[in-house]
């Protein structure tokens, strides 16, 4: 039963976040609107994105990463190769490897 309802989740905030693109593109939604509706639903579903049970740092840090790179990550944004949905979590996942890599440089 838990695995359903995960799956159904996941779908769910997929749906959500592939729905949020397709305003932009229809033009019912400004850039800085997909940009704040985007870093809500990564920040309100961090389970789906994997940033629960984290520290607090590891978190906002990598919140500010996407944030302060989201421009340029929309700008390379292509839908013929990818849905909105998995390069956002692309763009998750990179952005922890980077906080992590970046924070263990600099316990050398």
């Amino acid at each position: 039963m838990q695995f359903h309802i995960h799956q159904f989740l996941q779908e769910m905030y997929m749906k959500l976040l592939e729905t949020v693109y397709e305003n932009f593109k229809k033009g019912k939604i400004s850039r800085e609107e997909l940009k704040k509706q985007t870093l809500e639903i990564v920040f309100t579903e961090k389970k789906y994105f994997r940033l629960y049970n984290v520290d607090k740092d590891f978190e906002s840090e990598v919140l500010i990463m996407i944030n302060s790179q989201l421009d340029r990550i929309l700008v390379k944004f292509d839908s013929t190769k990818s849905s909105y949905s998995t390069y956002i979590g692309y763009v998750v996942e990179t952005a922890k490897k980077k906080y992590l890599f970046k924070s263990s440089k600099k316990n050398f």
